[in-house]
């Protein structure tokens, strides 16, 4: 049973994250079709106070639509579900009832996003488009976006009415859902030469937006954007003492600073001028999400997860305070 449970913590990869309406449980999900929920009012006992359910299909995506108190999650075969909190702070051992399923199109839900104050959703998908729906009537997309024909990794809003996405083919598309089904603007990342990076592709697999800027990063070096002129106003490559390349999977933008992670075991904290403010070191190998709370400012929880079956959690973006743990050690026979 030990070399079963050491077996799973090496091949457990943690998708998505995502925090509660009132920020006091965090759930993830992972390869093993699993969704893992964790209290945080005591970080330290959180391990013991896990809660794990079955899925039937691995979660990609997942968002919290805090007006709605629902968490809405998109699979690996294009379906939505949407669980209530309460019945998921509420559940303790039975099976977790989604309030509903659809799906849309048979194709991956690579990143989940709410639009207009949160009544609204978007639908990145493994082909390129976009969907936007109310998430009154899931069951029926209101438009669909497309212009590209390669994969969306991420979808920031900017707007009640404008949202951004990145994509495999090195270009962030903006686009208004008052003006039609067409990208109002096109940022060609890969074509300058100052994020391009030898022997990498020009991938772009994390964005964040703040305002008049948005910072995106993948295969291509880490850049802030101005996005009225939709030029490059800084990277970041020179702030950092190391020459390795990181690829990019995770970022965010909140109070004047950047966070950036992905495979370098570590977790970074810059600001808008490309300095660096502080480094992280993790035991996670490779990062593909970092999300911070919002609501009480003073105290900023971030958990992190990727390639590892711990998620770490950071205090104030100043160090690891506590360490959950998604798989249940098994007692040997001699224990």
């Amino acid at each position: 049973m030990q070399l079963q449970t050491t077996t799973q913590k090496f091949y457990t990869k943690i998708y998505q994250q995502n925090f509660s309406p009132d920020e006091k449980y965090l759930i993830a999900s992972d390869a093993f079709n699993r969704l893992i929920l964790f209290p945080l009012t005591s970080p330290q006992k959180s391990n013991k106070s896990r809660r794990i359910w079955r899925v039937k299909q691995p979660i990609y995506s997942m968002c919290t639509f805090s007006g709605s108190n629902i968490l809405l999650c998109g699979d690996t075969t294009g379906k939505i579900s949407g669980y209530s909190w309460n019945n998921i702070v509420g559940n303790q051992n039975g099976e977790l009832k989604s309030n509903f399923v659809y799906s849309h199109k048979e194709r991956e839900i690579n990143n989940i996003a709410s639009l207009d104050e949160g009544r609204k959703f978007l639908l990145g998908y493994g082909d390129g488009s976009v969907g936007f729906g109310d998430l009154e009537m899931p069951g029926k997309l209101i438009s669909s976006f497309e212009s590209h024909s390669d994969q969306v990794n991420e979808i920031a809003t900017r707007s009640d009415a404008e949202f951004l996405s990145c994509y495999n083919d090195g270009t962030v598309s903006m686009w208004d859902i008052r003006t039609g089904k067409k990208p109002v603007k096109v940022f060609n990342i890969h074509e300058e030469k100052r994020v391009l990076r030898q022997g990498f592709s020009k991938g772009i697999f994390t964005l964040a937006v703040d305002n008049e800027f948005m910072v995106c990063g993948g295969d291509v070096e880490l850049g802030l954007w101005h996005i009225g002129s939709g030029t490059l106003a800084t990277t970041f490559n020179k702030a950092t003492s190391f020459t390795d390349q990181t690829v990019y999977y995770a970022t965010e933008m909140s109070n004047g600073s950047i966070t950036a992670a992905g495979t370098q075991s570590r977790i970074q904290y810059f600001d808008y001028s490309g300095n660096l403010l502080s480094t992280i070191p993790l035991k996670i190998p490779t990062v593909y999400s970092a999300c911070s709370t919002k609501l009480d400012k003073p105290r900023v929880v971030t958990a992190v997860a990727g390639k590892s079956s711990n998620i770490e959690v950071i205090l104030n973006h100043g160090y690891v305070s506590a360490t959950f743990d998604t798989i249940e050690e098994e007692k040997s026979d001699l224990d």
